[in-house]
């Protein structure tokens, strides 16, 4: 961006130099050929900030519902992921937990199911994403296939992306939890 930017600025100046040969270092500059590079130097400038801002991505807030998205957006840089959560998902938490083999990121929606086996008191437990090193995951997939709990939704570098949804639904839960909402999550996943 900078050589762009570097470009335009020689680009100017032999502009300058070529329309108003001796002018722009004489000392006999008129106020009209300085109240006319004011000008080009303002257009200048509005149009570097103009270019300066339309290369960001407005980052959406993880709390708000994302109308293109249709739900909830959640961005982890550390981990190197993201996710759209559904728009049922309001008021969730997460919690990270890490160990030497992998790295759970374990997400929690409110539940007012008293008879449900809570880990944090008045939330379920949804989702866990689990990141393991790459090495790790081959030990996983090596082990009783019975066991695997996890599904692979991705790989970067040296991590593997897993998913676990959870097996025991609580009874306010299980009309707005589906099938569809389960692939749509799983669809909307992009690793960063």
């Amino acid at each position: 961006m900078k050589k762009f930017f570097l470009s335009r600025i020689i680009r100017y100046k032999q502009f300058f130099l070529q329309n108003f040969p001796g002018e722009i270092n004489s000392y006999k500059t008129t106020s009209t050929t300085w109240s006319r590079c004011g000008i080009l130097f303002s257009i200048i400038c509005i149009f570097a900030l103009s270019l300066a801002g339309c290369g960001c991505k407005k980052q959406q807030p993880m709390d708000q519902i994302s109308e293109e998205q249709g739900g909830y957006h959640y961005q982890n840089k550390d981990l190197g992921f993201s996710i759209v959560l559904p728009a049922e998902f309001e008021y969730y938490q997460t919690q990270r937990k890490e160990t030497p083999d992998y790295i759970d990121l374990e997400f929690f929606v409110p539940t007012s199911d008293t008879e449900y086996n809570q880990e944090v008191a008045g939330y379920a437990k949804p989702i866990v994403i689990r990141i393991f090193k790459q090495t790790d995951w081959q030990s996983v997939l090596e082990g009783d296939q019975d066991q695997l709990l996890f599904e692979e939704i991705g790989q970067k570098e040296d991590k593997v992306y897993t998913i676990k949804f959870w097996q025991e639904i609580p009874e306010d839960w299980k009309s707005k939890w589906n099938e569809e909402m389960k692939q749509q999550i799983i669809e909307k996943f992009e690793k960063k």
